[in-house]
Order: C-alpha cells, then sequence, then structure tokens
C-alpha cells in the first residue's frame, strides 16, 4: 500500500479520502489555497501544504504547484477526490510522468470517455444501448437543424467533450435550436476550446441511474449497486438513494436493473477503465434504459452505495491502484437496507439559491442509532464558508432497513440541524422528501423544477 498519499482537493472528499487513508496505513497530505488555510481537511490529514490564493485556476486547479507539494512531502500516490482535476487526462499524465501513482484510470482511457462520440463507440461495441443522436460533430447551426430533422424534436444540444462548460441546451423546434447552438458555438469559441457539439434525442419526464463499478488490473469487472439521481437541479443532485426506487416493485424493473449494472460493466470492461467508475443511465417513461455517461472517478453520492452494502469504495479504489484485485470483502458484499443522500449547501433557496457567506458559530447535528447516520462535513465553528467554492457543507447519509424509515430519518436530521448563522437548503430538501410523489418514489429529472414553480 502507499506510504504517503496526497489528496488533489478540498473540503468533505479530502476528509472522507483521509479517513481511509489512515485506516489502511497510509499517511495523507492536504492541499489549501488561502481561504482554506484552517479548513476541516487540512486538520483531516497529516500535513497540509499551501498551494495558492483563493481563485481555483491559482490553486486547487494548478497542476505544477501541486506536483511540487507532491515532491516536497514525498506523496508517492495522488488522489483527486470528484471534480476539480478528477477527469484531467493531462493532470493524470503530469502525475504519473513525475513517477507518482495517479488513483484514477488511464489518461487515455480518460480522454475516450469525456468524448461523448467516443463513448458512444465503446457502448455500440459493448451492446449496450444509447440515446439517439447524431453520428457525427455538429459544427454550425446548418447541421444540428438537419440531425434534429432525422432525429425528431425535443432534442438536446450537448457539446462533444464532456466538462467544457456548455450546459446542456434542450429545443422543441428549430428557432429554439438555432438559438441553443450559436450560444452553445459562441461561448466555446470565447475560451479557444474544442467546437464540436453532439446532439441526442430528449429524453422527458426520465429517471437518472447510476451504477457504480469497480474494475481491477486482474480483468475482474463488479458493479456494486446501483442509485437513483432523479432529484436534482441544474444537473446537481440534491437528493440521491439506493437501491433506486425506479427498480422496485415489479419483477420487469428487477431485470431492467439486472440488464443495466452487466451493460455498465460491460462498457467499462470495453473502455479499459480501471479503478471506481460510475456508468450512468436515462430510463424513459416505459422504463427503458439508455447510457448517459461514462465517469472514471470516484462519485459524490458513493457514500449512498456503500452504505447499503457495507463497503470502502476508497479502499478498493486505492488498492486496485496497488495492482490489487478488488478486495475479496466487496466481491462477497450483499446490498441490504436503504440509503438517502443530501448536499447540504450555504445557499439562499428564496434567493435563486445564492450562496450564504460568513463565519460558522455553530454546528448541531441529531442523534441517532450506531450505522444509521453518516456526516461528511466541510464545515466547524469558526470555518469561514466563501463564494469561491462549492457552497457544500455536508454530506449526510441515512441509512436503514426499508426505504420509509430511512426517508424518516432524513427528514429529521434535517429538521434537527444547523449551521448558524448560514442560511442552508435544509428546508428545501425537507420539502422534498416530504413530497407525496417522492414519498411514492414515483419522481423524474422534472421533479424539482416542478416542486420550485409551486
Amino acid at each position: 500500500m502507499f506510504k504517503k498519499v496526497l489528496i488533489a482537493n478540498r473540503a468533505e472528499v479530502a476528509s472522507r479520502i483521509a479517513r481511509t487513508c489512515k485506516r489502511l496505513g497510509s499517511e495523507t497530505v492536504a492541499i489549501y489555497s488561502d481561504p482554506d488555510r484552517d479548513a476541516v481537511h487540512c486538520h483531516a490529514c497529516d500535513e497540509a501544504v499551501r498551494i495558492g490564493p483563493a481563485p481555483l485556476e491559482q490553486s486547487y486547479l494548478d497542476v505544477q504547484a501541486i506536483l511540487r507539494a507532491a515532491d516536497e512531502t514525498g506523496a508517492d500516490a495522488i488522489h483527486p477526490g470528484y471534480g476539480m482535476l478528477s477527469e484531467s487526462p493531462a493532470f493524470a499524465r503530469a502525475v504519473r510522468a513525475a513517477g507518482i501513482t495517479f488513483i484514477g484510470p488511464d489518461a487515455d482511457v480518460m480522454t475516450k470517455l469525456l468524448d461523448r462520440f467516443e463513448t458512444r463507440t465503446f457502448a455500440i461495441s459493448a451492446g449496450v444501448r444509447i440515446i439517439e443522436s447524431s453520428e457525427s460533430a455538429i459544427l454550425d447551426v446548418e447541421q444540428a437543424k438537419q440531425a434534429a430533422d432525422e432525429i425528431g424534436y425535443p432534442v438536446v444540444l450537448k457539446s462533444a467533450c464532456r466538462g467544457a462548460g456548455v450546459t446542456p441546451g434542450w429545443a422543441w423546434d428549430e428557432a429554439e435550436l438555432e438559438q441553443v447552438c450559436t450560444s452553445a458555438l459562441e461561448f466555446l469559441r470565447s475560451r479557444s476550446l474544442d467546437q464540436r457539439l453532439y446532439l441526442e434525442r430528449g429524453l422527458e419526464r426520465a429517471r437518472h441511474v447510476e451504477v457504480q463499478v469497480l474494475a481491477d488490473e486482474q480483468g475482474d469487472v463488479l458493479a456494486v449497486g446501483e442509485r437513483e439521481c432523479s432529484a436534482q437541479r441544474n444537473g446537481k443532485h440534491l437528493v440521491d438513494e439506493a437501491p433506486a426506487p425506479a427498480f422496485i416493485g415489479s419483477e420487469r424493473a428487477e431485470r431492467t436493473r439486472d440488464a443495466i449494472c452487466d451493460s455498465a460493466c460491460r462498457i467499462v470492461k470495453e473502455a479499459g477503465a480501471i479503478g471506481a467508475t460510475a456508468v450512468e443511465f436515462l430510463l424513459d417513461t416505459a422504463g427503458e434504459p439508455y447510457l448517459l455517461a461514462v465517469r472514471p472517478r470516484l462519485q459524490i453520492a458513493h457514500g449512498a452505495t456503500e452504505v447499503c452494502s457495507n463497503i470502502d469504495i476508497v479502499e478498493g479504489q486505492l488498492v486496485i491502484a496497488d495492482g490489487q484485485p478488488i478486495p475479496s470483502e466487496i466481491k462477497r458484499a450483499i446490498p441490504s437496507g436503504h440509503a438517502f443522500e443530501v448536499r447540504l449547501t450555504a445557499e439562499q433557496v428564496n434567493r435563486n439559491f445564492a450562496p450564504s457567506s460568513g463565519e460558522v458559530q455553530e454546528v448541531r447535528w441529531p442523534n441517532a442509532s450506531p450505522g444509521r447516520l453518516r456526516i461528511e462535513a466541510s464545515v466547524q465553528p469558526g470555518s469561514r464558508v466563501t463564494a469561491d467554492y462549492d457552497p457544500t457543507l455536508a454530506k449526510v447519509i441515512t441509512y436503514a432497513p426499508t426505504r420509509h424509515a430511512a426517508l424518516l430519518l432524513m427528514d429529521r436530521v434535517l429538521a434537527e440541524c444547523a449551521i448558524h448563522p448560514l442560511a442552508t437548503n435544509a428546508s428545501f430538501l425537507r420539502r422534498i422528501l416530504n413530497d407525496e410523489t417522492f414519498r411514492a418514489g414515483h419522481y423524474d429529472t422534472s421533479f424539482v423544477d416542478t416542486l420550485l414553480r409551486k
């Protein structure tokens, strides 16, 4: 196992990774920007190295500064967490070129999985169903219109490269498509980014499900469970749950679950991704699954899967990156019960989710029975929350033998927790949990927007 792991991230994910590293006997190194000098993740690690000022490009996204920190501290591995540089092929190459183990997939595999056309090719080769889409890159408005006429409206226009910063644009007619396409091309040109666009049929009222997969260098590929993440706003998950309620209630639904787990393993094997990968699917209104994306990294909602199977996915990542097979306890794990995971954020919901900033004076969490509540917080009394970074204050995970019990526990936790004096989204999360549609498990990706309009 690695002697020392530098965690190239911040906040709750850095603390969570450090916890597993320490349990496995690896020392840990945190990096921090000036506003994060006294952050929780710095105290969670054995060492902490200043990486730069507040702007991300001068700190957490500064590859050379991170490599210098690794060299200065003698780190022999780097874990990128999620977000930040976790899906940067250039970062993965630079880490390996420096003689340091990158805890993630090969850079070439990452490059291909960032490309929607390459991912489409992998899916077809693996026999995995895809959403009807443009077979070649869209480079201008006229090509977009022609492809849309062939596919049929509504359509969704995306950057051909995931992570380019283009928000997927829905269009129900030619006029809307022209507007969406022009805006996307202008955005990409202004930033000198890959200007290829990808057009696919829009699946209305779809459900969003992801399968957690682990794969090792010995050739084993294992699906360790699925999660539903349909409760989202602007593409960001608000509430995740495992197992997915989309697959509860009928033999056909159970067969669909088995089918997408099998599909997820096939596409990971076809792509050659090693470590932890989340394979995302959309289910149409008939319950038919279509591949959405393949993300070869740790996912934000991995904790919901962990508590249902009593496994440690980060341990799986570390062990696999060390050249060992998937741990036997993960292979033997049988999921049971139900889990919810929410992102508690410093946001003012009644002001269109504007960020809430300031110094935290009090943090209060309720008690729960052992094994029923897991809190991964990024703040403590004295922490200063700024608008420089993601507003997540904590990931809160509840577990119980039944979905209803896990939901009730989450509702109680959100009702009793407090992070004073910041405004948080706790009340809105409770509104989601207490909505009849959500409680029945019959929600889809339009659910949160519909709730906000009420």
